[in-house]
């Protein structure tokens, strides 16, 4: 069978992927020339938070303890904030010469809500094991944040070493030797939860005492059991230090005691592999925002630094203040011809913005499931049974109404079988139910997968069909 192309009018599609306040964007280059000032060789300047941002922010930013971690962990020490295991040793262990690059500044939103941020390029080298570490550090004047993300080349003519246990952070991120609450959140499972009735919803610790808290999720969907964002209050001090770990991916976290404070190691879930001449691999990202007050506080500092810097960067603009989405009530072309209706004659229509096509339900999606539930997914064309004339006369719908139109899609897991699997066979990783992984003609008809986008095939296809 051909690849058929989702092609309707007005398309937004909705991807299931880490919720939007748990991962924010790294920041990319290259970056448009237009919005760098000058290069400058010299170092950083401390985190301030300035006047010239909301009230709340600067009362409830805790711009000396982000200083005071920048200083500590990056600038006053030779060794990267990442950390791994090369050869059974701790990367902490190995002799690093550290450089800093040429800091520049980079304006976004331009046009309408000018934000600047600086960043600065680091580069570390070890000698004695070939390897390059270049990190990227950026900082938000006005924030008590700190994000940075690094990538791990290989300089040998051949292999690397043995590199293992990848993570972004392992140091502490409060040094205070009092009571702390970790506030954490639960993710979403297909199919079952951890406790029935409890997606996405909030949880607490207060024990940290011998192998601490640990938080994972190991099958490459990474907001599947949890969200990979953390508050650490701290209530005698009222202080507290915001973690996110930007990852993609199958991920763990452990908060422990550590003497006298909090120790967090975050990074990917399992590794242990070897860098081929001229490979890297990117670690994941991390974002730390430390603040004054109770943890609602920094969460509402958080909010605001995610949308004044983060949100729709890459397209220049912030989304709409209002933005209201409306899901398939039968997810067939009549029940939602029959909804957008109704939207009209009761005049709803004029509090809504987008019309969806959500996944479906337990006897079918808007794609051929085989009979099986919405769950079912890998067929990327319209279910001719409840959308005989494919999904345009939805679209146009919805447009002839004043919405655009939305259309649940998750193009990153599928079973074996499905049309992608079968055109993408060497593109797709299936996973055991034992947590190991097989490939090719091994994955069997009904096996959950994950495709693979480190191949240039499996990104080419899926842009193709979208």
């Amino acid at each position: 069978m051909k690849k058929r192309r989702l092609l309707v009018r007005g398309l937004t599609v909705v991807l299931l992927l880490a919720q939007l306040l748990a991962c924010t964007d790294p920041v990319q280059d290259p970056i448009d020339p237009s919005n760098e000032s000058e290069p400058d060789d010299t170092r950083p300047q401390e985190i301030e938070v300035m006047n010239t941002i909301a009230p709340y922010v600067n009362k409830y930013s805790d711009a000396d303890a982000a200083s005071a971690w920048l200083n500590t962990h990056i600038y006053d020490t030779p060794t990267p904030p990442v950390t791994f295991t090369v050869d059974g040793a701790s990367s902490d262990t190995l002799i690093w010469s550290k450089q800093y690059g040429q800091a520049y500044t980079v304006v976004d939103y331009p046009e309408e809500a000018p934000f600047t941020r600086l960043v600065q390029p680091i580069t570390y080298v070890c000698e004695d094991k070939q390897l390059r570490m270049e990190l990227t550090l950026t900082t938000y004047p006005g924030y008590p944040v700190l994000e940075y993300d690094g990538t791990l080349y290989n300089e040998a003519t051949g292999n690397s070493s043995r590199l293992s246990d990848l993570y972004a952070i392992d140091e502490k991120i409060d040094t205070a030797d009092t009571a702390h609450i970790l506030h954490a959140t639960r993710g979403s499972i297909y199919g079952t939860t951890l406790i029935p009735g409890t997606d996405f919803a909030p949880m607490t610790f207060s024990s940290f005492e011998g192998a601490g808290v640990e938080l994972a999720v190991s099958t490459g969907r990474p907001s599947e059991t949890y969200i990979p964002y953390f508050n650490l209050e701290n209530p005698e001090y009222n202080t507290g230090t915001i973690a996110i770990l930007n990852w993609q991916g199958s991920w763990k976290a452990n908060f422990a005691k550590d003497g006298e404070g909090i120790r967090l190691r975050a990074g990917q879930y399992q590794t242990d592999f070897v860098l081929q001449k001229e490979e890297s691999v990117r670690f994941p990202g991390m974002v730390l925002l430390f603040y004054k007050g109770d943890y609602l506080n920094g969460q509402n500092v958080y909010r605001r630094w995610a949308y004044q810097c983060n949100l729709f960067r890459e397209q220049g603009e912030h989304m709409k203040q209002t933005n209201v989405l409306v899901c398939s009530s039968t997810t067939s072309e009549a029940g939602d011809l029959r909804d957008i209706a109704m939207y009209e004659d009761t005049g709803l229509v004029e509090w809504i913005d987008k019309f969806n096509i959500d996944a479906g339900d337990a006897t079918h999606g808007w794609y051929p499931t085989g009979g099986r539930d919405w769950g079912y997914v890998g067929n990327w064309y319209p279910n001719e049974d409840y959308y005989p004339d494919g999904l345009f006369p939805v679209s146009e719908a919805a447009r002839q109404a004043g919405l655009s139109f939305a259309l649940w899609f998750e193009p990153e897991r599928l079973y074996g079988g499905t049309q992608t699997a079968l055109d993408l066979k060497d593109s797709i990783i299936g996973l055991n139910p034992d947590g190991t992984v097989c490939l090719g003609d091994d994955i069997q008809e009904g096996q959950l997968c994950l495709l693979n986008y480190g191949d240039p095939k499996a990104v080419e296809y899926m842009v193709d069909l979208l």
